[in-house]
């Protein structure tokens, strides 16, 4: 069983490895959405790897191997498959799909009887395709990005690494002076996840609390994790607990959101998470320093969600189908109404074009 669903992310433009946002408006003297259709061009063949960029400081020093000499030394083998395709500018909102797997992920496809031959797959990476939709401010510093999820995978940061990668390739292409202070710069997309707390609280009230787990480690001096030394298991949180636990995840979530410009105050680590669910479950905490911790948390459609401070972004998958995949107008419809709402809280401030340019010819 297989379920389809999507992701929202907020997106900032930076100038090269800079913090502070940009406007979408003035990326070098003309709209960020010009030069993004370059880069998802540039994407548009299939790319091997995660990319590596390039630190300024480094830039004349150590330089990337071309892909064939990569492929050589290395092997494909474990390594990803990326590529963009099906990319359709409406107005200020991008269209795409992304195709996304591993190298080495599967020998053989087996074809159906009398209909297809087997295929090897030696130098071939069985994908899926994920589709996204991108939309920008005409002016302003934040837009928003849904991206197709399937089960909990979700190649957000490989498609934000690939532009910046590629907008980096575009200035090293196009510089007639690599030295020349006045070259264009490079360009990164810097996303974060979206939430609200309606989702939230509707996961909460149609699920259930299966069970919370506490871990403990044993620490090396140098901090480091090995082996799990201890477990705690509430196998079931009924009455009370149920409210006790539910505000302890939302003050999870309520950590890590940004409000306007109000930034978030920063996430707990799990470590955290897991002292306040012991603080809920168990009278005396003392000396037994939990370093990891979770709820389970079943949803209405039957899938469960481990919850942590660090697994938050599993909360907000937002579910549309199982098995058969919703159509791409069906997509983008839900993804434009639960953006829009959601776009209220964050706050963000974009114009969703219509969807008369996905409707089937």
């Amino acid at each position: 069983m297989t379920t389809y669903g999507y992701r929202l992310f907020t997106v900032e433009l930076r100038k090269g490895f800079g913090r502070r946002p940009a406007d979408f408006a003035d990326c070098d003297g003309s709209h960020y959405v010009d030069l993004l259709l370059k880069l998802l061009g540039r994407l548009s063949g299939t790319k091997v790897g995660k990319p590596v960029l390039r630190n300024s400081s480094s830039a004349s020093g150590v330089q990337d191997l071309d892909e064939g000499e990569k492929l050589e030394a290395e092997g494909v083998s474990g390594e990803l498959a990326f590529r963009v395709e099906d990319t359709l500018r409406n107005e200020w909102a991008i269209n795409g799909s992304i195709q996304a797997g591993l190298f080495g992920d599967h020998d053989w496809a087996l074809g159906v009887p009398g209909e297809a031959e087997d295929a090897d797959l030696l130098n071939r990476a069985p994908v899926r395709r994920f589709r996204f939709v991108l939309v920008l401010p005409e002016k302003g510093e934040r837009g928003v990005l849904a991206i197709e999820t399937i089960g909990r995978s979700c190649p957000v940061a490989l498609l934000t690494t690939w532009l910046s990668k590629a907008s980096q390739d575009e200035v090293t292409d196009n510089a007639d002076e690599p030295e020349d202070s006045t070259a264009p710069s490079w360009w990164k997309l810097q996303a974060d996840q979206m939430g609200d707390e309606q989702h939230l609280n509707e996961m909460i009230s149609a699920g259930k609390f299966g069970k919370v787990e506490l871990v403990k480690h044993d620490v090396t001096p140098d901090r480091k994790r090995t082996k799990e030394i201890l477990r705690l298991t509430a196998p079931s949180i009924e009455g009370g607990l149920v409210s006790e636990v539910a505000h302890v995840v939302k003050d999870w979530w309520e950590r890590t959101r940004r409000t306007g410009d109000k930034p978030a105050v920063g996430r707990p680590s799990d470590a955290d998470g897991a002292q306040q669910l012991a603080a809920v479950l168990v009278k005396d905490v003392q000396g037994l320093d939990f370093d990891d911790g979770w709820v389970v948390l079943e949803d209405s459609g039957g899938r469960t969600n481990r919850i942590s401070p660090s697994r938050m972004s599993e909360v907000f998958i937002y579910p549309l189908s199982i098995d058969d995949r919703v159509s791409d107008i069906a997509f983008y419809r839900d993804v434009r109404a639960r953006a829009v709402r959601v776009g209220l809280t964050v706050p963000v401030t974009v114009e969703w074009p219509q969807v008369s340019h996905l409707e089937p010819s």
